[in-house]
C-alpha cells in the first residue's frame, strides 16, 4: 500500500500516494487517492511515465538559471548576464505560454527574427531555451520534443581590439567628470566589467597598491589579488576622491550607488561611444557608412587593451596571465588578447637592430672570427 494519511496545516485530514521515484499527490477523500494508485500502477505497469503539472516558460527559465546559479555557483556577474538573457523569454509574449503548448513554428520564427537583429545576444538566449527545455524535461514536463531541434544560430567569433593609452584619456572625456577615469583604470588594470562595477573601496588597499577581487566575483572562481603600477594607483586615488559623497563603489552612479552592467551600458557606455565616434568621424572625415573603431567597442575590449598594453610595455605572458587570472601561462592571451600596436613593429625591430649591432661589437672586442 502507498497510501499513508497525514494531517495538513490546517489539522485536516489528507490521503497521501507516494509512489517510488514520482511527486507525492494528495487527496481529500481515501476513494480518489484509492483511484490513483491503481490508476497510476497500471500505468507504470506499462511502461508510462508520469509527467509533472505543466508550468510556464517563464517559470521554467527562472528555475533553470536558479538551480544552476545555485549548483554551479558561477561569479554573480555571470548570473546577472544568464537572468538578463533568460529576460527574453521570461517577459516576452512566450512568458505565460505553458511548456506543453509551445509552438515550434512560433517560436522558431521569433528566434529568427531575433538573430536577425542580434546574432550573438540570440544565440545565447536559445542556448538558455534549450537548457530550460532540458532541465524541466528531466523534471518530467511535457512539451513539445521538436523545440530541441530548433537549429542553433551560427555566429563568428568577435576580433577584440585595443585602444592606445591617449585613446583610453580620449574616451573618458565623455564619460560623466566622477567617471572619466574609467576607461583607463580599466584599460590599464584589465578588469572584467563585473569586476570594475562591483568593486568597492573595502577592497582597495593604496598603500600597499593592491586591489582585491574575491573569487565569488571572478570568473576563474579563486580569489584574485592584482598589485598596481604605480600610476595605476595615483588614477585609483584620483578616482576614490572623485565620486560622489557616501559611495562605496569605485565606479559609483551620480547617486553614489552601485550599477549594474545592462544599466552601465545602456547609460553610460553606449552614449560615450557614440559620441566618441561621431567626433572621430568628424575629425578623420571618415565616411557615414564606415564605422569607426569606437563604433565597434565594448567593454571587455577594455581587458583586451590592457593586455596588450602590458605586452607591448615588455612584461612577459606568463606575468600578464597572473595578474589578470588566468591560469594557462599566457596561451590565451598569445592566441586572443594581445593586440599589436601600429607602431610596435618598428619598434621592436628597432630593438632587434641595436641588439644585433651590440653583439657584433662585443664580437669584435673579444676578435672572435679573427
Amino acid at each position: 500500500m502507498s497510501i499513508r494519511t497525514r494531517t495538513d496545516t490546517r489539522g485536516r485530514k489528507v490521503h497521501q500516494v507516494r509512489l517510488p521515484g514520482e511527486q507525492a499527490r494528495s487527496f481529500a477523500r481515501i476513494r480518489d487517492a484509492e483511484r490513483y494508485e491503481t490508476k497510476r500502477k497500471a500505468a507504470r505497469a506499462s511502461g508510462e511515465r508520469q509527467t509533472a503539472p505543466p508550468i510556464t516558460l517563464a517559470a521554467a527559465l527562472v528555475a533553470a538559471v536558479e538551480r544552476w546559479a545555485a549548483t554551479k555557483q558561477p561569479a554573480r556577474s555571470s548570473v546577472a548576464t544568464a537572468r538578463a538573457r533568460a529576460g527574453f523569454w521570461t517577459k516576452g509574449e512566450f512568458a505565460d505560454v505553458m511548456l506543453d503548448k509551445l509552438d515550434l513554428v512560433a517560436i522558431e520564427d521569433a528566434v529568427v527574427e531575433r538573430a536577425a537583429e542580434r546574432p550573438v545576444t540570440a544565440r545565447i538566449e536559445l542556448e538558455w531555451f534549450k537548457r530550460a527545455l532540458r532541465d524541466a524535461q528531466r523534471r518530467r514536463q511535457d512539451f513539445d520534443p521538436a523545440l530541441l531541434t530548433i537549429p542553433p544560430i551560427r555566429t563568428s567569433s568577435r576580433v577584440g581590439m585595443a585602444l592606445e593609452v591617449d585613446e583610453l584619456q580620449w574616451f573618458g572625456s565623455w564619460f560623466p567628470p566622477h567617471l572619466a577615469r574609467f576607461p583607463e583604470i580599466v584599460g590599464s588594470i584589465g578588469l572584467r566589467l563585473g569586476e570594475a562595477l562591483e568593486l568597492t573601496e573595502d577592497r582597495i588597499d593604496l598603500g600597499a597598491g593592491s586591489v582585491y577581487i574575491p573569487l565569488n566575483m571572478c570568473k576563474e572562481k579563486r580569489d584574485k589579488l592584482i598589485v598596481l603600477a604605480d600610476f595605476e594607483r595615483q588614477l585609483v586615488a584620483e578616482q576614490l576622491l572623485a565620486r560622489p559623497e557616501g559611495s562605496v563603489h569605485l565606479f559609483p552612479t551620480y547617486n553614489g550607488r552601485g550599477y549594474s552592467q545592462s544599466h552601465f551600458r545602456n547609460s553610460l557606455w553606449v552614449p560615450a561611444r557614440k559620441a566618441a565616434s561621431r567626433e572621430l568621424r568628424e575629425q578623420e572625415q571618415i565616411p557615414s557608412w564606415h564605422p569607426t573603431k569606437f563604433d565597434l567597442l565594448v567593454p571587455h575590449d577594455l581587458r583586451h587593451t590592457a593586455i596588450s598594453t602590458m605586452a607591448a610595455g615588455g612584461m612577459r605572458p606568463e606575468v600578464i596571465a597572473k595578474r589578470v587570472g588566468h591560469s594557462d601561462g599566457g596561451k590565451l592571451i598569445l592566441e586572443r588578447y594581445r593586440h599589436l600596436f601600429p607602431d610596435e613593429m618598428a619598434s621592436q625591430l628597432a630593438g632587434f637592430a641595436a641588439w644585433r649591432s651590440a653583439r657584433l661589437s662585443v664580437a669584435a672586442t673579444l676578435g672572435v672570427g679573427s
